[in-house]
């Protein structure tokens, strides 16, 4: 809201702060005369900026132009203008580090850098030789960092997400585990079975009255029987 405008952040890379996983994003004023999602933030439709830098002209109703402190990302032609100036990412980027939990901003670094534009000026002996150049102001910071009960609840999340994620792991595990266990029983039972053939044993003499005897009470009649013959 300062600037006017959004400010497209990109991925850079996966960190850890305070022991909780973010991702962090940096953002840079984009490019009006290469990218045609910037052209809406040209001065004019036939006037554009080099890369790196945005006028502020329409929002703060002065002649000033943003660009990241040291000219970082912008135009290499804005560091020969001046001297003195040595752009370096972890000073003066913009970036934030984001928690894609709960999207809460662990950390923020806003850096912006307020810029004029000079050039000669005839009425003025000093600056009758000047050339054209973007010259530096000054340049400010806005930082936030999360820390107290909020920052104690984004961590319990993360904690309490962390263990849902061991314990799922650990359940795959042990199911794999007793399912081989499981075989393993099922294979060694079979191969421990053993089969014992039943042997005839020869026929006694006892075994063959008990024979000739059920077979006599066979061939008796009954009483009934008997009857029908009568």
């Amino acid at each position: 809201t300062q600037l006017c405008r959004n400010i497209a952040l990109d991925y850079v890379e996966d960190e850890i702060i305070k022991g909780i996983n973010v991702r962090r994003y940096e953002g840079n004023l984009g490019d009006q005369q290469l990218v045609e999602a910037d052209k809406c933030y040209c001065p004019s439709p036939k006037h554009c900026l080099k890369k790196g830098v945005f006028d502020l002209n329409k929002c703060l109703g002065a002649p000033i132009i943003a660009s990241l402190p040291h000219f970082l990302y912008a135009d290499e032609i804005f560091l020969t203008q001046v001297k003195g100036l040595e752009p370096i990412k972890e000073d003066h980027v913009l970036a934030v580090s984001i928690d894609p939990i709960s999207s809460a901003p662990l950390s923020l670094r806003m850096r912006i850098q307020m810029n004029l534009e000079i050039g000669p000026n005839p009425k003025i002996t000093v600056m009758s030789n000047l050339t054209d150049a973007l010259h530096p102001i000054f340049w400010l910071e806005d930082s936030l960092d999360m820390e107290g009960p909020v920052l104690k609840k984004v961590s319990e999340i993360y904690i309490a997400i962390k263990v849902a994620n061991i314990l799922k792991w650990f359940a795959l595990v042990m199911f794999f585990v007793f399912f081989a266990f499981g075989i393993y029983l099922h294979f060694k039972n079979r191969k421990s079975a053993k089969i014992t053939p039943v042997q005839r044993r020869p026929a006694s003499d006892k075994d063959t009255f008990y024979k000739s005897t059920n077979e006599g009470q066979n061939n008796i009649m009954s009483g009934h029987e008997f009857d029908r013959y009568n």
